[in-house]
């Protein structure tokens, strides 16, 4: 597979990488005890993993999708049946699909646009057929989201 470090290869050529090849599986990201995974099929973006903040669950509450308590309950729920905090979301009706999706797409545009600013850090990709059922999630075009992060860098450096 696809290995190396972002100092030989900055995050955007990774991702272009992947995105030309219309690849499918996962790519990793470590920087130190950090770990990033963005899911790919196709080439596109279709979830993002590893930070803390930004957990599904905590983006519902600071969006107001759902309160803390809803997402207490949805924890246990979660946690009981081994489903994903998004299927019990919306078993528990607390959240539509299209909150769903809007959620997940704010999630991984936050954490691809904070390893854009990762200049050190190794990565990896493993394809292998990706098992999320994003329930109809229209895979994010990593072209764009690339576009948007050189836009961030660019305000903060002239901030």
């Amino acid at each position: 597979g696809l290995r190396g470090d972002l100092e030989s290869f900055d995050f955007s050529t990774v991702l272009q990488i992947v995105s030309k090849g219309e690849k499918t599986g996962v790519l990793y990201f470590r920087q130190g005890e950090e770990v990033r995974g963005l899911h790919l099929r196709d080439g596109n973006i279709i979830a993002a993993s590893g930070n803390e903040g930004l957990r599904l669950g905590q983006i519902g509450c600071g969006k107001g999708f759902i309160s803390q308590e809803q997402l207490q309950e949805v924890l246990v729920e979660a946690k009981k049946t081994g489903k994903r905090l998004g299927e019990v979301l919306l078993d528990l009706a607390y959240i539509n699909e299209d909150d769903l999706k809007e959620l997940i797409r704010h999630q991984i545009r936050e954490i691809v646009l904070e390893l854009s600013c990762w200049e050190k850090g190794d990565f990896e990709f493993r394809g292998y057929p990706v098992e999320f059922d994003e329930g109809g999630m229209e895979d994010i075009n990593i072209m764009r989201i690339i576009l948007e992060a050189a836009a961030r860098r660019d305000e903060r450096a002239a901030a």
